[in-house]
């Protein structure tokens, strides 16, 4: 319940997993804690979730390279990401099938709502 504001224009949730059983007895000897963390994405839908996914990219990318290069000389690499990220999109509509009618001819031989059986007249 909590999520709802947080998601509801996609966002990124970085979930981050203690190892409550080491100890600081044990770093001491060179042993490394299973510390871990996660990201996740959550939104209303999947372009909501994409683009959250996009912008975070962006980010880290430019962020990385504007060490070397000026921030103007960027947006071919930011193009690229873009298409990167709507080719990804159009797949997930695609394999979605949004607005085409159900497979298969209703559910039975005969076709309509009660599959096979002859329809119910009533008089």
């Amino acid at each position: 319940m909590n999520l709802n504001e947080v998601s509801a224009a996609g966002a990124q949730l970085e979930i981050t997993f203690y190892d409550t059983e080491f100890e600081d007895d044990e770093e001491s000897r060179g042993t490394e804690s299973r510390d871990d963390f996660l990201i996740v994405f959550v939104g209303p839908d999947p372009a909501a979730i994409m683009q959250a996914q996009r912008d975070l990219l962006v980010q880290d990318v430019v962020g990385l390279m504007e060490r070397h290069f000026d921030g103007s000389e960027l947006s071919g690499v930011v193009n690229e990401i873009d298409k990167l990220f709507s080719a990804r999109f159009n797949d997930l509509v695609s394999s979605l099938e949004l607005g085409k009618p159900p497979r298969g001819n209703g559910g039975g031989p005969q076709g309509g709502h009660g599959g096979g059986r002859r329809p119910r007249h009533l008089h």
